[in-house]
């Protein structure tokens, strides 16, 4: 179907854009794309939305993103509905984590990632290599999901108010205020506590945010219309923050009763609160897109959870102008008895980009640390190594004497276990996540600082935001059997506000006696990852004729466990890049290559 041309003067645009040539005065490294031409050239073809820079041949960077309504064609801004473009297709740019050259179908050296700018269509998922220029360049550079300085910590329960309910100066102020520094990484906005209302038209959901939002939408009961959560959300986000909201919590009604009711529900929190985009679903938050889900699991068994976060990540895939994260914060206990992992619990059966355990008010908490009969990190360190996706194990603490009945360390503590994991752990260990915010906050140190703030800064000393080099986790050592231990003697968390209209936090039930589980590492995996990836290795470019299933962005290429992937572009194997260094392809995304489903496999182009 033709198009219809809009008139319009290009005047402004071309302008901008020639300024924007004369001031860019570094150039990368490589000059395959340019040719020896100079000027603009639109990347990597016409009718798409990026214009490539070039001075006598050499490529000084990418405009990213015409203006709304125009796309690039012959180097410049034309109309995006002009008849030249009709029926075109714009292929996804390629991106090379090596930061080397990489020859693609069409010839061109697409050179995008590792050439030391952060642009605006990368993120640390997608490109590695520039990723150690996050926090001093754009928001979409500034989180990353395999660093391991994460600071990540639970808003909207005020728990603080139990400890201070006489002093409301000191409860839990507004999600936006704890965004304008580097503090925290990543939000978790607390609770959805019940999954389906009766009282709620289509028994929807209901969610409880203590004092900071109490009004029902119009013609619900427990289902809250909370505009300025979402607000502060879109600020977060714009600072490069990650806001997620929890399911679950210590009190609540939730839990489902086969898989196929988790498949639904999991179509509600997408279009409720996520990329979803149908009318039939309110938005508590508005318009602003959360950054995920986390599953705070603490009753209602395990049935459904595994199927509910397949399926939300299938739903991800709709909306490819964004990432998004499944997290899950078990006990330390292992197993955990509602998530896992074993059987068909959802650790087992579904793929978490990180998972925040609680090391508190059990036997296992960080306060024995020094117990090696009872800290048990490397379990859980053994499990990630091995689990789908590579999940990061966040350590999990609370942030003040208040927040929990044990776990609590001081920061000066905290600090040299941090150091030892992480440097045990560099492939495995992730950051720290507290409870909570409002607890954090009253939590000032000696240095006038707060929990928090402590915390956070220790993490990111000296961090790049590069991940570092993999390496195989030991085998855990074997603890003893959790009835051996003492049992759980404080509440999973305290109670949530003081505000007599919010649900409280009370006591959870202790989880049940279990023999901790051993997963260990195959040693046939290799003991460390290269940190760049090999410049001799042969590219090999696709062939145009391999097919492939249209469903899938990106697959491995020629197969699993090679250092490359390709793009899968209307059934078509299209584009061949390096993945991100020390990392090799797998089931279409990024995984150490010291991952044990890699052990022993050899990927046939490093033969060539």
């Amino acid at each position: 179907m033709a198009h219809t041309s809009r008139s319009s003067s290009l005047t402004p645009v071309v302008l901008c854009l020639l300024l924007f040539v004369q001031g860019f005065d570094r150039a990368l490294s490589i000059n395959a794309f340019c040719g020896n031409q100079s000027g603009n050239t639109c990347y990597p073809r016409d009718c798409c939305s990026q214009v490539m820079v070039c001075k006598e041949g050499a490529e000084y960077g990418i405009i990213n993103d015409m203006p709304e309504g125009y796309v690039c064609y012959g180097g410049q801004p034309a109309d995006a509905n002009s008849d030249v473009c009709a029926n075109s297709y714009c292929m996804p740019q390629a991106q090379v984590g090596s930061g080397g050259p990489q020859q693609g179908l069409l010839g061109g050296s697409y050179t995008v990632c590792g050439d030391g700018v952060c642009e605006g269509s990368e993120s640390c998922e997608t490109c590695a290599a520039d990723c150690g220029l996050c926090g001093t360049t754009r928001g979409a550079c500034a989180f990353n999901a395999k660093t391991t300085s994460n600071f990540m910590a639970y808003w909207g329960q005020n728990s603080a108010g139990s400890a201070f309910p006489s002093s409301p100066s000191k409860w839990e102020g507004d999600l936006g205020q704890y965004c304008s520094d580097s503090t925290y990484d990543v939000f978790y906005l607390s609770f959805l506590h019940i999954f389906k209302d009766s009282r709620n038209p289509n028994s929807l959901p209901g969610l409880n945010f203590a004092n900071h939002c109490e009004t029902p939408m119009a013609g619900y009961t427990s289902l809250l219309s909370c505009p300025k959560i979402g607000t502060d959300t879109a600020t977060c986000q714009a600072n490069g923050k990650k806001v997620m909201l929890s399911l679950g919590g210590a009190v609540g009604q939730y839990g489902f009763s086969s898989d196929s009711e988790a498949t639904a529900f999991a179509t509600t929190i997408w279009n409720m609160f996520l990329g979803g985009s149908s009318t039939a679903y309110p938005r508590p938050f508005g318009a602003v897109k959360l950054d995920g889900v986390d599953l705070d699991i603490e009753a209602s068994g395990s049935t459904g959870y595994g199927a509910f976060a397949n399926a939300l990540r299938a739903l991800f895939a709709q909306d490819p102008s964004k990432t998004y994260y499944i997290s899950a914060v078990p006990q330390c206990v292992y197993p955990d008895a509602h998530l896992g992992p074993g059987g068909s619990t959802a650790l087992s059966v579904a793929q978490f980009d990180w998972v925040m355990v609680q090391f508190y008010n059990n036997w296992c908490g960080v306060q024995n640390y020094n117990n090696v009969n009872a800290w048990n990190f490397d379990q859980w360190a053994s499990w990630a190594s091995s689990a789908k996706g590579s999940p990061r194990i966040i350590l999990g603490v609370p942030a003040s004497a208040t927040a929990a009945g044990s776990g609590y360390v001081e920061s000066a503590t905290l600090k040299p276990i941090i150091a030892a994991v992480r440097s045990k752990y560099p492939g495995v260990f992730g950051g720290v996540m507290v409870w909570d915010v409002s607890q954090a906050q009253n939590n000032l140190q000696s240095t006038g600082q707060n929990y928090a703030q402590v915390i956070s800064s220790y993490l990111k000393e000296g961090s790049s935001c590069n991940p570092p080099t993999p390496t195989v986790v030991p085998t855990a050592t074997a603890r003893p059997t959790a009835t051996a231990a003492p049992t759980p003697t404080a509440t999973a968390k305290p109670t949530a506000t003081a505000k007599p209209t919010a649900t409280p936090k009370p006591t959870a039930t202790p989880r049940p006696t279990a023999t901790p589980k051993v997963t260990p590492v195959p040693t046939a995996a290799p003991t460390a990852a290269p940190t760049a990836a090999p410049t001799a290795v042969p590219t090999v470019p696709p062939s145009s004729s391999d097919s492939c299933d249209p469903s899938r962005a990106t697959l491995c290429y020629p197969q699993d466990c090679c250092p490359f992937l390709a793009y899968c572009i209307q059934g078509k194997v299209m584009y061949q890049m390096n993945t991100a260094p020390g990392t090799v392809c797998y089931d279409g995304g990024q995984v150490w290559a010291s991952d044990p489903r890699c052990a022993g496999v050899s990927c046939p182009i490093n033969s060539l």
